[in-house]
């Protein structure tokens, strides 16, 4: 059951590394704003099904009422039929950040 939302850059399908993952459809470069994880205190579907990892792709920063991701290393998209790297964060930073006031 793959969730297309490639005009975002991502999409969401089965994960090896736990349940349903978030991957990438597209290029991203180092720096480069994914999307939201939260808006004010909403989970977007970011927040929902991007996974831990321990060597991370993304990070989470706090702009206004919102987390955002951003990829902190390159990130491969779909190629050929086969998804792209699985988008992954560090929770416990993530956690850090979303307590902060």
């Amino acid at each position: 059951n793959v969730i297309e939302l490639d005009s975002m850059g991502f999409k969401i399908d089965t994960s090896d590394i736990h349940g349903k993952g978030i991957f990438a459809t597209k290029d991203y470069t180092v720096g480069e704003y994914i999307g939201p994880m939260r808006i004010e205190q909403n989970r977007t579907i970011l927040g929902r099904y991007t996974n831990h990892g321990h060597d991370p792709n993304v990070k989470a920063e706090k702009v206004n009422d919102a987390i955002i991701m951003v990829a902190t290393k390159p990130i491969k998209g779909c190629i050929g039929g086969q998804n792209g790297d699985e988008i992954l964060i560090d929770y416990e930073h993530t956690f850090k950040l979303s307590t902060e006031d």
